[in-house]
């Protein structure tokens, strides 16, 4: 079984850990005043973080449309993956995850007759138990690789957070 990851492009993500852990990213819309990007598109994260800086004005963001992630699932699908597992923005802070929650109604909906839609029973629940399946055969060579990157990450957080403050 193929597992393989949806994410928005608010993650914390380099471009490179997306390709190396084959990551589908689907780009918000970002707007500075007048002017609308496609994040990571349109517009790099460097791009990004020097408008921020140099902007009176704070960006805002649009979620991408259901189609988006229609088209995100659509792909992988046909990349071999049999489940996909959709990380996005909390619903309390944008409307991403109800864009992706709707596209993946509507995929399962219309892939189901070809491929279940991994941990997920009829009713829509999750299915932990097929999810543990799901999981542990993964791709482990993409995952050791994307273990390490998320680890060294995390090790230089944790290091800068641990250190005491000079008082």
């Amino acid at each position: 079984m193929t597992v393989r990851i949806v994410t928005d492009s608010a993650c914390d993500l380099t471009d490179d850990e997306v390709a190396t852990c084959g990551v589908e990213v689907v780009s918000l819309s970002i707007r500075f005043g007048e002017e609308e990007f496609i994040d990571r598109t349109e517009l790099p994260v460097s791009e990004f973080y020097r408008r921020l800086a140099a902007s009176p004005v704070l960006p805002e963001t649009a979620a991408p449309a259901p189609g988006a992630f229609a088209q995100a699932y659509e792909r992988l699908q046909a990349d071999g993956a049999s489940a996909i597992v959709s990380i996005n923005l909390s619903s309390e802070l944008s409307a991403t995850m109800q864009s992706a929650q709707t596209a993946a109604s509507a995929f399962s909906r219309t892939a189901g007759a070809r491929r279940r839609f991994a941990g997920r029973s009829p009713r829509g629940s999750v299915n932990s138990s097929s999810a543990r399946r799901a999981s542990r055969k993964t791709d482990s060579t993409r995952n050791r690789s994307c273990a390490r990157s998320t680890r060294s990450r995390r090790g230089n957080a944790s290091t800068a957070r641990s250190t005491p403050s000079s008082s």
